[in-house]
């Protein structure tokens, strides 16, 4: 997942020198709301971390005794971390405004994203069995009503 995500950031900058012009433009409305998700991004992100306590890990897995969370953020949505990371992937790509910048922005770190997330919801229905499947009836994966 990381090359994903840095193939995004840092591909969007390296693969075509114009991209570097268009964003030394003017900002207009829509790149303050790119701007605006990337904050969100990273506001949710922190939340989901500081809900999850020490439930969270970097590596994809479960500790012993870890219970599943589905309360506050959890409630609608089983991923919030990542789906603000992807919204922050996609405010990322409207602040470049440059056509192969923006999708490089964000079509490689939203596919690791979702790669990650299958291997992810594996571990949990391995883990928790029918509570996860339940819980995964009652809830969208990543966006409300979309998936």
């Amino acid at each position: 997942m990381l090359a994903f995500v840095l193939s995004g950031m840092f591909g969007a900058v390296a693969v075509d020198g114009s991209s570097k012009e268009a964003f030394m433009l003017p900002f207009l409305p829509h790149r303050y709301v790119g701007i605006a998700l990337m904050v969100f991004a990273i506001i949710v992100r922190f939340l989901v971390v500081c809900q999850l306590g020490p439930s969270f890990a970097i590596d994809v897995g479960t500790l012993p005794g870890q219970e599943l969370r589905t309360d506050r953020m959890f409630r609608v949505i089983r991923h919030p971390a990542y789906a603000a990371e992807t919204a922050g992937f996609l405010g990322l790509a409207i602040v470049f405004d440059y056509p192969l910048s923006s999708i490089l922005a964000f079509t490689p770190p939203t596919t690791g994203i979702l790669y990650r997330i299958s291997v992810e919801e594996s571990n949990l229905k391995r883990v928790f069995g029918d509570a996860y499947t339940e819980y995964c009836k009652k809830t969208w994966r990543l966006i409300p009503y979309v998936f």
